[in-house]
């Protein structure tokens, strides 16, 4: 992962999922600095349906893996994940995904929990072992770079750390 933000210059996110349903930031390589994005992403729980790592991971899946983690959303005491879900707009979001090769961020999206820093943008693609277990983004403020031109320059270095990270990792997950 430093490798990764040394060589872009811009910070990454490993997300696993820990439970159905449950995306968890395990590890960052973000730091605190004056125009930056939120560094306390350590333990966070990013939406499955709004986030970038939420999104690889669910374009990854099968569609019975999806189906099982859509169930358990729309479970969930969060209107707006229930209506991403319902109403196809997810659906959409998700072949965009595969077809552009990362996930995105649904904008606008930017929890509650961060307080710090700038809007944050960023791109994501899934960890795979056997199935998808988690996956790998960059994070930048968002007012600095459209997702297109960063995914352009730097989507070939994340797919190539994606691939070398779920590979230490797989034995584990």
């Amino acid at each position: 992962m430093s490798e990764l933000t040394t060589a872009t210059g811009l910070p990454c996110d490993l997300t696993l999922l820990i439970a159905p349903g449950v995306l968890e930031v395990i590890e960052s390589t973000r730091v605190k600095r004056k125009g930056g994005v939120d560094p306390i992403v350590v333990g966070f729980r990013p939406s499955l349906v709004f986030s970038s790592p939420g999104r690889a991971v669910l374009s990854a899946q099968s569609i019975q893996d999806r189906q099982e983690h859509l169930d358990l959303i729309l479970r969930t005491d969060s209107p707006a994940e229930r209506i991403a879900v319902t109403s196809g707009s997810l659906q959409t979001e998700l072949q965009e995904t595969v077809k552009q090769g990362y996930a995105i961020r649904s904008q606008g999206y930017w929890p509650d929990s961060s307080d710090y820093g700038e809007e944050p943008m960023d791109i994501a693609v899934a960890l795979f072992a056997d199935r998808p277990f988690g996956s790998l983004s960059l994070v930048w403020p968002s007012t600095e770079a459209d997702h297109a031109d960063l995914a352009a320059q730097h989507l070939e270095q994340l797919m190539a750390s994606a691939k070398s990270i779920a590979q230490l990792v797989e034995k584990y997950v």
